[in-house]
């Protein structure tokens, strides 16, 4: 019984045993912890703190958790607990970890007392660190351009760039250092920053003094200059300092700057800031520089307009800037930076460059310079260089003579160079000045301008085209100089007759006696103008001789031939010549085949005959010389006679041939204009003295100006003479196209002809008129209004009696300068009778 119940008590705690083993098996803890609540940070910075709280649901927590990353377990213990709440919290310095910046990856690890385990996937940056910005260095490497240069540590940096304004500009690794360049033209604030791949950043705040480094450039582009121009001024800037001359200097340039287009203005104030500053000297002189620049391109650009808008052909300007380089080059190389000057040196210069640039005309610098020294003179050098248009006043609209400046200054210098080297000093007799200009003026347009000058009868003759810089151009030049200037008292003729109330010699008596300026140039011009031709009296004279011994038929055949084209010979019936050699030919025939003169004198008259001008006109440049010789020598046979002196086998006072002049225009269609002009009618005479008796005794237009202005005898004694002295070929028209207003000019009477259309038998077509002072004008046309008229350059003759030129039927009335015109027949140059004109007024006009 015993071992039975033994073995009932084994049995049953065996049973129990399998009980508890069942119950336990049934009843063990096998739920994983389960995590409810995870907080880490996710990034944390070097040396810094990471904090780890999670919350597990778990009856049967362990004490700790742990973290796995990257091969390291930390330790998270179990702060606390609620019922089947759980919580683990723990701090750690990541860097005891951790050497690294960057992610690390893992694993939380939760396990409850039973051995259940529960994961959670984690990740987070450890050691997160900005990038460390070490150095910043900013150097300026050129104007406007800075470089910037940083060293930048950080294992991961991505970015650096730079922030101005709204513009980001990224700087480039290089050497170990981040760099870019700036460009800036004021001062500028900027922020570096560099970024990491982590999106860490750094900044650096710094500014560029760009005013402290470039200070002059700073003030000029502060004032408007261009940055194009800025280069200039960054010579001053070496200093990093501005001194008062540099900022005046600047302001200098920026009021001048359009002027800087001009190379030699540019390269100047260049040489002067070549070496860092700029002196007072420097700055005065270069204020003198910029003012004459200024005045020289100005004075280019409106002669550039004038003749764009006058003239068209050879007067043109090509390139200002060009031009004005030139003159202003030649100013320095006068020197005149030294000083102010004037604008007439200025327009001098200008005018200068446009003949060399523009017309090709050689530079000659000592000529130059007496044109500078002349025209400097205060009152008087502006009127040696005025060259504005001369206008002539007309019905049918006013022509306005375009002068071709350059070409004329160009000329001017010359001139006063030659007179100078004569012996005669020039720049003492600045009154002289004004007639100079004038001068120049007449003889270029009538050397080259004048449609009939003496450059077409060049042409015409031998196709040669004259050039200011030809020798026989100046050589007629200064032969009328010469002539005209010995009758000046500066040159020691202050005692010779002549019009002392056109003093040309003289612009402060000038200027009174023709205040109007365009007047007194009209009238210098018509002093001054050169004919292209000329009677030529001495041939004349030599084949009136020559023929003298010969058969009256012969004489008669010979002149005939010689002075016109459309003559024959009526010895050899239907024979003309169209050459020399036809009429040496004839002169062959008339000996050898007519026997009308001997062998002997017709070798003689083939000789002679050579050098005599058909029709006696000579034309060009040795008719231009003929005609101021000739009439040079009218001066001095008038002078002689003048003012009793008396003429012809009678015994006669020249002025008896001017009133008869006038009879005989009375008595050929012009009855009522000689009445106007005299005050006798044609009916109240019938004999030449009867008519001067009656002038006498009337008053009219001849009356007046002959009372109020005594030179006006003068002219009457002179036209007169010239009527009487005719030689042999001479006719009327040669007379008054070339011997009287010749002469009348060498007197110093400025004279032009005026026109009558139509022109009735036996008148001229064209009378000459001359200038009167203004006190005579003036009187004139106070006492006879608009009876008469009183045209350019206070002109008046016997065409401009207005009422009796109406009443005589003339209905076009015209005044003009004309030239010989010139036509060829076979070999043969001839000159047209009639003068045509070249420049032209109309004081009445026909209509058709």
């Amino acid at each position: 019984m015993g071992v039975r119940l033994s073995r009932l008590i084994v049995a049953a705690l065996l049973v129990a045993l399998c009980v508890v083993a069942l119950a336990y098996y049934l009843l063990r803890d096998v739920e994983p912890p389960r995590v409810e609540r995870l907080e880490l940070l996710e990034r944390v910075r070097k040396g810094g703190v990471q904090r780890v709280f999670v919350c597990v649901r778990e009856g049967n927590p362990s004490g700790s958790a742990t973290l796995q990353l990257n091969g390291t377990i930390v330790e998270i213990p179990l702060t606390e607990r609620s019922g089947d709440l759980a919580c683990y919290a723990s701090t750690f310095n990541v860097s005891t970890f951790f050497a690294g910046e960057g992610r690390v990856a893992g694993k939380l690890v939760v396990r409850d007392t039973r051995g259940n385990t529960a994961t959670v996937d984690v990740s987070f940056y450890v050691n997160l660190e900005a990038p460390k910005i070490v150095s910043v260095e900013l150097q300026r490497a050129d104007f406007g351009r800075y470089e910037v240069s940083a060293r930048i540590e950080d294992e991961n940096l991505r970015e650096v760039f730079i922030l101005v304004g709204e513009r980001s500009i990224p700087l480039a690794p290089s050497g170990g250092l981040y760099r870019a360049v700036l460009e800036v033209l004021n001062d500028t604030d900027f922020t570096l920053r560099a970024v990491d791949r982590l999106n860490l950043s750094s900044s650096y705040r710094g500014r560029i003094e760009f005013s402290r480094d470039n200070p002059n450039a700073a003030y000029a582009l502060g004032r408007g200059l261009n940055l194009s121009l800025v280069s200039l001024i960054l010579p001053l800037d070496s200093d990093r300092e501005q001194d008062a001359n540099e900022k005046q200097f600047i302001d200098l340039i920026v009021e001048y700057r359009s002027m800087l287009a001009v190379p030699a203005f540019s390269n100047y104030l260049w040489r002067v800031v070549s070496d860092g500053s700029v002196s007072s000297e420097e700055l005065e002189r270069a204020r003198n520089f910029a003012q004459l620049v200024v005045e020289i391109y100005e004075t280019v650009l409106s002669e550039k307009s004038l003749y764009e808008s006058y003239v068209w052909g050879y007067m043109r300007v090509k390139d200002p800037v060009r031009t004005a380089d030139y003159s202003s080059n030649l100013a320095l190389k006068l020197g005149l930076d030294g000083s102010k000057t004037s604008k007439a040196v200025a327009k001098a210069l200008a005018y200068y460059g446009i003949a060399v640039v523009d017309r090709g005309l050689p530079e000659n610098l000592e000529e130059l310079a007496m044109l500078v020294e002349a025209v400097g003179i205060e009152g008087y050098g502006s009127k040696l260089v005025d060259f504005t248009p001369i206008t002539f006043h007309s019905t049918e609209g006013d022509f306005a003579y375009v002068i071709d400046s350059g070409r004329d200054a160009w000329m001017l210098a010359k001139h006063l160079k030659i007179i100078n080297d004569t012996g005669f000093n020039i720049l003492k007799h600045p009154e002289m000045f004004e007639g100079l200009n004038g001068k120049i003026i007449a003889n270029a347009y009538s050397l080259f301008d004048a449609e009939y000058g003496i450059n077409y009868a060049e042409q015409f003759i031998s196709g040669r085209k004259l050039r200011p810089t030809d020798n026989d151009v100046w050589d007629l030049i200064m032969l009328q100089w010469s002539l005209y200037s010995n009758k000046a008292p500066q040159l020691g003729g202050g005692g010779k007759l002549y019009n002392r109330d056109f003093p040309w010699y003289d612009s402060d008596k000038l200027d009174a006696l023709y205040q109007d300026d365009n007047t007194r140039r009209q009238a210098l011009f018509f002093l001054f103008y050169l004919d292209n031709g000329a009677f030529d009296i001495e041939a004349a004279k030599r084949f009136e001789l020559l023929v003298d011994p010969l058969p009256r038929e012969v004489q008669e055949d010979l002149y005939e031939l010689i002075s016109d084209s459309r003559s024959q010979s009526r010895i050899i019936p239907g024979y003309r010549i169209n050459s020399l050699n036809d009429l040496l030919k004839w002169i062959d025939l008339v000996t050898y085949e007519k026997k009308l003169i001997d062998e002997q004198t017709a070798n003689k008259l083939k000789k002679e005959i050579a050098t005599i001008p058909f029709g006696f006109i000579v034309t060009g440049l040795k008719g231009a010389k003929t005609a101021l010789i000739q009439a040079e020598r009218e001066y001095e046979a008038i002078s002689k006679l003048y003012p009793d002196g008396k003429i012809g086998r009678w015994n006669e006072d020249p002025r008896y041939y001017y009133y008869g002049w006038l009879m005989d225009r009375q008595n050929h269609g012009l009855s009522n204009t000689v009445y106007q002009y005299t005050g006798v009618k044609i009916d109240e005479y019938k004999t030449w003295p009867e008519f001067i008796q009656l002038v006498n005794q009337r008053s009219a237009i001849d009356q007046y100006i002959t009372k109020n202005w005594k030179y006006w005898d003068l002219v009457k004694f002179v036209t007169g003479y010239e009527r009487w002295n005719h030689v042999y070929g001479m006719d009327e028209m040669d007379e008054g196209n070339y011997i009287t207003p010749q002469t009348l000019r060498a007197f110093g009477f400025p004279m032009y002809f005026v026109h009558i259309e139509p022109t009735p038998v036996g008148a001229a077509a064209y009378e000459w008129v001359v200038s009167l002072p203004d006190y005579i004008a003036e009187g004139m046309k106070a006492s006879f209004n608009d009876t008469i008229i009183v045209g350019p350059a206070n002109g008046f003759g016997l065409h401009l009696c207005k009422d009796g030129i109406l009443r005589d039927g003339i209905k076009e009335l015209f005044g003009f300068v004309g030239g010989t015109s010139l036509y060829r027949q076979g070999e043969i140059v001839w000159a047209n009778c009639g003068l045509t004109s070249n420049i032209r007024f109309y004081f009445t006009r026909k209509r058709y």
